[in-house]
Parts: C-alpha cells; sequence; structure tokens
C-alpha cells in the first residue's frame, strides 16, 4: 500500500511538473486578414480626399507605413529577443519515465533531472554576437527609411515634370498647328511652296506625337507613385503636389561640404554600420567557436560515440575530434573575411555611388546655366522678332519660329532642373544628409539610433 502511494505521489509529481513545463505566456493570435487591402491605409498616406498631396507629410506616411519597414521592425525585435536568450542559463531540465515490466509491479515511475549549464565565456560570446545583429538590425532600419524616402522623392520629381512636359508639349503642339495651317493657306494662295507645307505638317505630327509619349511618362509617372506608396493610381492621378517637389529641396550644396560628407558617409552610413556589425558578428561567432573547443561537463558518466556529428564523450566530457575543429574554425575564420570583404565593398560602393550623384549635380548645374543664359538669349530674340513684325520687316510668320527657340530653351532648362534635383535626391541617399535641414549631419530624423550622436 505504501508503495502504491509513493508511485502515486511521483505520478502527480511528474504530471506537475509536465503541466508546469506545457505553461507559457498568452500570446493572442493574430491571423492574417486579406480582406485589408491598401485602400485602408489610403487615408493614413494620402489624406486631403481628392485635394493637393502634401509632399512632406506624404514622405513621412510612407516611411512610417512602409512594408520594408515593418519587416525591418520585425527583425529588430527578434535580434532583441536573440540577445535576452543568449543571457539566460537553464537552471535544470527535466522528464517524466514510466517503464513497464511484465513481471511483478507493472509499473515503474522514474523522474529524470539534468543540470545544464553555459560557461561565462561560451556565453558571452554568443550574447556578442546577438547584440552584433541587433545592432546590425537596428542600422538596416534606418537604412530603409533612406531608400523610401528616395522613392517617394523621385517618384513626386517624375510626376511633376512629367506633368510639365505635357503643358511644354501642348503649346508645341499649338504652335506646330498653327506654322501647319498658315503654310497651308499660303499654298492654296501661291506665295508659299508645298514642301514647305509638307514639312510643317509632319513637324506638327510629331509633336502630337511626343505629346502622347509625354503623357504616357505621366500614367507612368503616378503609378510608380502609387506602386511605392502600395495604393491604386486612381488615388495620386492628377493630384496636385503641394510644396512643389523642387521647395524640398535646396537650390545648390556647397561644393565645400562635399569631402566632408564623403568622409562622414564611408564610416556613418547605414549600410555601412550594418557591414561593420556584421563584421562584428562574424567576430563573435569566431569566438563561439572557440569557446565551443573546450569540454562541457555533464552531470551523467558515460561512452558516446556520435558518428552524426564525430565528437566522443567521454566520462561526462564532449571531447571535440581534432579535424573537425579545424575545420569549424576554418569556416568562422573564413565567414570573418567575407565581412570584412563585405564592409569594404560597401565602402567602395558609398565613394561610388557619391561621387557619382555629384558629378550629376554639377553637370545638371552647368545645364541648367546654359538653358536659362539660352532662355534669355530666345526671349531677346522674341521681343526683336515681335518689334520687327511690329515694324514690317518681317512677316508675321517669323513669329512662330521665335517662339519655338524659347520653348525649346524652356525645355532644355526644365530636363536640366529634373536631373538636377534627381542627382541631388541620389546624393542624399548616398551621404544620408538631408541638405534642406538645417541642423548638423545625424541620423535620419524619423528613427534616431539611442546614443547617436552623430
Amino acid at each position: 500500500m505504501t508503495g502504491q502511494v509513493q508511485t502515486y505521489r511521483g505520478l502527480a509529481l511528474a504530471c506537475t511538473l509536465a503541466v508546469a513545463a506545457c505553461q507559457g505566456p498568452e500570446v493572442p493570435a493574430r491571423p492574417l486578414n486579406p480582406d485589408v487591402t491598401a485602400f485602408d491605409r489610403l487615408q493614413i498616406a494620402l489624406p486631403g480626399g481628392d485635394g493637393p498631396i502634401d509632399a512632406g507629410v506624404l514622405v513621412l506616411a510612407a516611411i512610417e507605413h512602409a512594408p520594408s519597414r515593418r519587416r525591418a521592425e520585425a527583425r529588430l525585435a527578434r535580434a532583441m529577443a536573440d540577445v535576452q536568450l543568449t543571457r539566460v542559463n537553464q537552471p535544470f531540465v527535466y522528464a517524466s519515465e514510466i517503464e513497464y515490466h511484465s513481471e511483478g509491479a507493472p509499473w515503474t515511475l522514474g523522474l529524470s533531472v539534468e543540470r545544464p549549464f553555459t560557461r561565462e565565456a561560451l556565453r558571452t560570446a554568443k550574447t556578442d554576437a546577438a547584440i552584433a545583429e541587433r545592432v546590425s538590425a537596428q542600422w538596416a532600419l534606418d537604412r530603409v527609411g533612406w531608400q523610401v524616402r528616395d522613392q517617394i522623392l523621385k517618384a513626386l520629381v517624375r510626376i511633376a515634370h512629367t506633368r510639365l512636359e505635357i503643358a511644354l508639349a501642348e503649346e508645341e503642339v499649338a504652335l506646330r498647328t498653327e506654322v501647319e495651317a498658315t503654310l497651308e493657306q499660303g499654298v492654296q494662295a501661291g506665295v508659299a511652296r508645298l514642301t514647305d507645307a509638307q514639312l510643317a505638317a509632319a513637324r506638327a505630327q510629331q509633336a502630337r506625337l511626343s505629346l502622347d509619349a509625354a503623357r504616357s511618362r505621366a500614367v507612368e509617372a503616378e503609378t510608380e507613385l502609387a506602386a511605392a506608396l502600395g495604393v491604386s493610381r486612381t488615388a495620386v492621378e492628377g493630384r496636385a503636389i503641394r510644396p512643389p517637389v523642387g521647395e524640398l529641396l535646396p537650390p545648390e550644396v556647397d561644393p565645400g561640404q562635399f569631402d566632408a560628407m564623403l568622409r562622414r558617409a564611408l564610416v556613418r552610413r547605414s549600410d555601412v554600420l550594418v557591414a561593420i556589425a556584421g563584421y562584428g558578428a562574424a567576430e563573435a561567432q569566431l569566438r563561439v567557436t572557440l569557446a565551443a573547443l573546450t569540454p562541457d561537463l555533464w552531470l551523467e558518466p558515460g561512452i558516446l560515440w556520435d558518428q552524426k556529428d564525430l565528437v566522443l564523450r567521454l566520462a561526462g566530457a564532449m571531447v571535440p575530434v581534432p579535424d573537425i575543429t579545424d575545420a569549424k574554425v576554418a569556416i568562422a575564420l573564413a565567414h570573418r573575411d567575407e565581412a570584412r570583404l563585405t564592409f569594404e565593398e560597401m565602402q567602395a560602393r558609398v565613394l561610388a555611388e557619391a561621387e557619382s550623384a555629384w558629378t550629376r549635380l554639377a553637370t545638371a548645374g552647368r545645364e541648367s546655366a546654359s538653358a536659362a543664359a539660352e532662355i534669355t538669349a530666345a526671349a531677346a530674340h522674341l521681343q526683336q522678332t515681335e518689334a520687327a513684325i511690329r515694324q514690317r520687316t518681317l512677316p508675321a510668320a517669323a513669329r512662330p519660329d521665335a517662339d519655338l527657340r524659347l520653348l525649346a530653351a524652356r525645355r532644355a532648362a526644365a530636363a536640366a532642373e529634373r536631373r538636377r534635383q534627381e542627382a541631388l535626391i541620389d546624393l542624399e541617399l548616398a551621404v544620408e544628409r538631408i541638405f534642406s535641414d538645417a541642423s548638423p549631419p545625424r541620423g535620419a530624423p524619423w528613427h534616431q539610433i539611442p546614443g547617436d550622436e552623430g
């Protein structure tokens, strides 16, 4: 009777321990809802219904609600949890056992308890590796913000300039049509050549085709913005952008700042810091491998030859096989070398991107200056043509040619300004510096890393 009571007590204890092992934190279910469409995010990203789009608000909203940002935040949360996990040293592990015997007492209840532990050196190395991964995730999150800003600003620039292209193309169509009609009347009156009329008709048709192409590019630009926001094109179709994108960008950047910006970007740009953290993680993982070479002690004695892991456990110690040990260390060293080369490649990319953007910015600046000079000359020519027409020294048919020259100069200026704005946006992304922000260079304003003072 006493044996049965002890058996029941042991069984109750095992059940209690088993129930305790099964208990955990309550996590509410969060099923994926496929009915949550992009239109539900529309009110956040595009406030104001059909009114103008606030460019500054739109950029910040896009960064805040971008799926890539939320995914980066999830990675950061996981990395933070991994750090906590490496600092835990489990006090003991238990497992209940029930054996059946055919003779005598049919049941035997047993309880096995094991006390695993991790050496301080190994635990520290694992913690360092996890912290490096956490830092990498933090800076990766920061880079996402810059990339989303770059994408949205470029889409807004393309929308603004394709709409300007349409307006200029409509002016050209009107002028070409006027010339075409004038020459056709001249042919009928016998004062103009048929070849001139045919050439004017061809140019008018070419202008109409250019107008159609500009309208198609405008649709593509709106579609690009909508795709970046995760909404339908109808949400941005034809909506004005306030303030104009040009006001979000400075008119010029001091050339004397470039070297300082480049030097900072080479060591402080987010993806460079990700590469630095990656090297730290590889270095820490090498320390984990080296720390794992020391045999781990176990409570139970015994000899175990495991052909899968090629390890020998003798008298409660895990003894690594030398050949496998050398291979593991070599692999860890190779990972560290790869991380170092990744950092060097990242610095080379920063250098190439920044210098390319700076070169294109300087080239666009020169093109803008040339276009401005041509606009001045074309405007003066137009005034002279108008005066000559009033004085009857030139026919009225000379006016459209002067208008077309000025229109071509305005087009060149618009194209140069677009290239300048896109180069400036690329430069902002390359050096992670918002030039319209007068404050000292620092982390992105939408995500400041704690302790980062720039």
